[in-house]
């Protein structure tokens, strides 16, 4: 019997993306392996990286399968080429997209509803898709309703604790 790895991460955006070495190494390094610090085990989550002509992903070799997808500029021109409805016809994929451009929601109507993250706003971008990715795969790897315990035992957390 075949074990299946329990997650893998499959990064997708267009191949003339401005940013996108930054963006596949950031990702590369919070999930997988640091790229600084090669003694560092790190979380060791598979990453792999699509051009959006040639999208491949081993959805049978992993229980779960996030895919990420970085709309900019050229991806929205391109989408006649692209080859994203493969993706987000298939329900085994959980995906997550991030908006690096305000014309991101004009690539396709699935997008206007689902997991788009708005980077373009945002003061740190890479900071924010980290965040934002790692809290959507925990929610994939959580199939059931979480309870948080926030403690505000100290002065400065009285009215902050309740609000949340």
């Amino acid at each position: 019997m075949n074990q299946k790895a329990p997650l893998a991460i499959s990064v997708i955006s267009h191949k003339n993306f401005e940013n996108r070495e930054q963006y596949n190494e950031i990702i590369y390094s919070t999930f997988c392996k640091d790229l600084e610090d090669w003694l560092n085990r790190g979380i060791n989550i598979p990453v792999f990286f699509y051009d959006s002509n040639s999208i491949n992903i081993n959805k049978d070799s992993y229980e779960k399968n996030v895919v990420v997808i970085l709309i900019d500029d050229k991806l929205v021109l391109d989408n006649k080429t692209n080859d994203l409805s493969c993706i987000t016809s298939n329900e085994e994929l959980s995906i997550v997209s991030f908006a690096i451009s305000k014309n991101a929601y004009k690539l396709s109507t699935y997008f206007n509803d689902k997991n788009l993250v708005q980077l373009y706003d945002s003061k740190n971008v890479l900071d924010t898709m980290i965040l934002n990715l790692a809290h959507f795969i925990c929610k994939c790897l959580t199939d059931k309703q979480q309870k948080v315990f926030i403690s505000h035992a100290k002065l400065d957390g009285n009215n902050i604790a309740p609000i949340l």
